[in-house]
Order: C-alpha cells, then structure tokens, then sequence
C-alpha cells in the first residue's frame, strides 16, 4: 500500500519547460518540504509564496562539488573551496551493538556491480533490491503514480486505489493477482534483474548483462510512462484479464493471434476497466492473444528501441468500482489523456538532478528539480516532458512548468 493519490483524483498532468530550472511535482516528501518553505516569511508578511530573486540565494548541494551539467539560469551553486561541516564528530559506533546479518540479507546480485560501495540506503527503490521473496508486491516500490514490482520477466505494474477515507486518513492499496499488467520481455534472463544507476528521483533495473541481449527500464518518479529499453530483445505486454478492446495505430483490430504492423497498440480490459498504450519508437510486428484468462502483445522478432507504456483512462466504459466517479455501473471518463500522452511519448527523462536554494534573509528556500531527456529517433527533440504533478504541489507555486490538464 501507498499514500498516493489515485489516477482520477489529485495528479495533474504538468509539461515542463525548457528551462534547466525545471521544476516538476513528483517526489512528494521534498515537494512539501518546498511548499513549507515557500510558505515560510517573517512576521507580518503576505503568505503568498515569494518569489526569491537570484542575487538573494545561497545554493547548497548534497555534494561539495560543481555539479557535471551546470545550470546557466540557476543560482550559483557552492564553490570549490567550500566543505561542509560534518554532521558530527563521534564514531556513531560506540552507541549501537553489532547485529548479526541472518539468511534476509539481501542478495548481492540485485546490484548491477556488487563492488562499488557504498550502498544507498532509505532510497525509494530500496525494496526492490533488498527483497527477493516470492511473496507478491513484497519488492514494490511507488513511482508515482504507478506501482511497479521488478519480476525475473520485467515489470508488474498497478495503478492504485483508495481503500481508507475520512478527514485524517486517506490511504491506497493495490491488487498483485488480476488488476495488474505485465512489461517485460519473452526471453528468460539468467539471474534476474539489477539495480544500476540512480539518483534521487530514477533508478535503472536491468536485466541481462550491458554488451549483450539485455532490458534495462528507467523508473522515473512522477513519470506517466513506464519506459523500457531493448537491446536485441522480444518485447512483451500482458495481463491476467480480459481484453474488451484492442486498436493498432488507432485503427480497430481483432486479437486473434495474428501479425500487425505498428507503433501504437491500446489495449482496455474487462476486469481494471483500465485502458493502456503502448508505444515503441519503431514500427514492430505485434501478436495480440486473447483468452478467458490472459491476453498479450507479443513482438514477433528481437527488437532494440524504446518501448513506453502509459494507463490512459481507468474508467473506461463505467465498471471499475475503485476509479469511477461512482459505484457501477457508471458513466464512462472521457479519454482526455489519451492526445497528451500521444503527444509527448516520444521525449522521455533519463536521469535528474535535485538542487537545494535557501534565502536565508527572507527565510525562504526551493528545491530545483533539473530533467535530462531523451527523444525517439526521428522524432521532434524540443517537445516539453511531460509528468504528472499532485494538485496540491500545483498549488504551492511550483515554478518551470506548465498544466497541460487538471484531472
């Protein structure tokens, strides 16, 4: 279970602009640590969020060092003689014993280089690399707004639900058996999948060995898409439920087993009520398979590219008893997601940079969000990412980016 806020609920989605000082609301902790910051002020004063000019900022960085991509708009950041005063100055050590690691300590081929030390700890992704248990959602981890569990296949993604309302209480749960929908790969990968690099708000699993025919899928925090890529891989979409619809390239088609060439594939089940796109960044021949218990979309030959998944509506036709605006049947939500998606699924964020800048004279501080993208070949590189935002962050005064649609 999380503390999100379901698909139909708060998350907005937000297009960021082309400014380096991006800022998009995704990591929810440092969002309203932002937020009560921007709210911050002396006494007296407005408590309308201040805009805090550049001269006035003092940035710090979790690191003393200028980070690689400089931000040319941005505060200056620290300087090279400056280092940071520790934390403290006494061997922790001497007030904690020694606890003996038993048969749970996690297993060092979740880790795409076992050698490099130190580990992160506290990290969102931790669970996905600390567990190894067969017991279903125990290595989840919450991307916002999806909910993804890493498989020796690829991916098992929810979307989820709220299950506990009232004035102090709002929390979400998700299925792991039937309600889910698989993105991975047909082949089998020798030992699983690997934590490779991250930062604060992505983390890349692959699977396979880099140099060879692997799958490595970018978890990007507030991201609408679940991205992959593939190197001399099938690609493979699944789910345990029923298909209700199927479009190729936004042209009706029958999943009956047979090839069809494309680039889009939706698909919308019976049992989520969830409709879902898929896009790959060259055309591929698809096998759609439809049966009582599982339908899939399979490549027919190895492919390498970028493949993307997005949920573009969980109220399909009115049946869903969790995302509806209420109880089924109901009316259908109309697809308004479905262009923005189309619109901006071939840009997609790689890695990002979290920067701290604090007023010190008016008691203010923001957090800088800094996005580096990549774009599908051939296709039109200045198109503004796109990510969801909680309405609430919207709300605080985030800055550098612009609503593409309220939800």
């Amino acid at each position: 279970s999380g503390s999100c806020t379901p698909w139909s609920g708060d998350p907005w989605f937000v297009q960021t602009a082309d400014s380096p000082r991006t800022s998009c609301g995704m990591h929810v902790a440092l969002l309203i640590l932002a937020a009560a910051w921007s709210h911050a002020s002396k006494p007296g004063t407005t408590n309308a969020p201040p805009v805090v000019p550049s001269e006035h900022l003092r940035s710090r960085s979790p690191t003393p060092t200028r980070p690689e991509h400089a931000l040319p708009s941005a505060p200056e950041f620290v300087p090279e003689s400056w280092t940071p005063k520790p934390w403290g100055t006494v061997d922790p050590s001497g007030f904690v014993r020694r606890v003996p690691r038993g048969k749970v300590a996690p297993a060092t081929e979740t880790w795409l280089n076992p050698l490099v030390t130190p580990k992160p700890t506290s990290e969102w992704w931790e669970n996905m690399v600390l567990s190894k248990s067969d017991i279903e959602g125990n290595g989840n981890g919450f991307i916002i707004p999806y909910i993804v569990d890493p498989k020796p296949y690829g991916l098992k993604i929810a979307v989820p639900f709220p299950i506990a309302v009232s004035n102090d209480i709002y929390e979400n749960g998700f299925d792991t058996i039937v309600l889910v929908c698989n993105l991975g790969a047909s082949e089998d990968f020798e030992g699983g999948y690997h934590a490779g690099r991250h930062d604060k708000l992505t983390v890349d699993l692959e699977w396979g060995q880099p140099g060879t025919a692997h799958m490595k899928c970018s978890l990007v925090r507030g991201s609408p898409y679940i991205t992959c890529h593939y190197d001399g891989v099938s690609p493979s979409f699944n789910a345990p439920q029923m298909l209700e619809s199927y479009t190729v390239d936004h042209a009706k088609t029958p999943c009956d087993g047979s090839e069809h060439l494309g680039k889009r594939f939706e698909v919308s089940f019976i049992q989520s009520d969830e409709t879902w796109v898929l896009y790959t960044e060259f055309e591929v021949n698809m096998t759609c398979r439809n049966d009582a218990a599982r339908m899939s979309l399979d490549t027919t030959e190895v492919y390498t590219g970028t493949v993307r998944a997005a949920m573009a509506n969980n109220c399909t036709v009115g049946r869903s008893a969790f995302h509806c605006n209420k109880r089924p049947p109901a009316d259908p939500t109309a697809p308004v997601f479905t262009k923005i998606l189309d619109r901006h699924a071939h840009v997609f964020p790689v890695s990002a940079e979290t920067r701290f800048a604090v007023d010190e004279e008016k008691g203010t501080g923001a957090v800088v969000y800094h996005w580096h993208k990549k774009n599908f070949a051939g296709s039109n590189a200045s198109t503004p990412l796109l990510m969801v935002q909680m309405a609430h962050h919207w709300l605080a005064g985030v800055k550098g980016s612009t609503l593409a649609y309220p939800t």
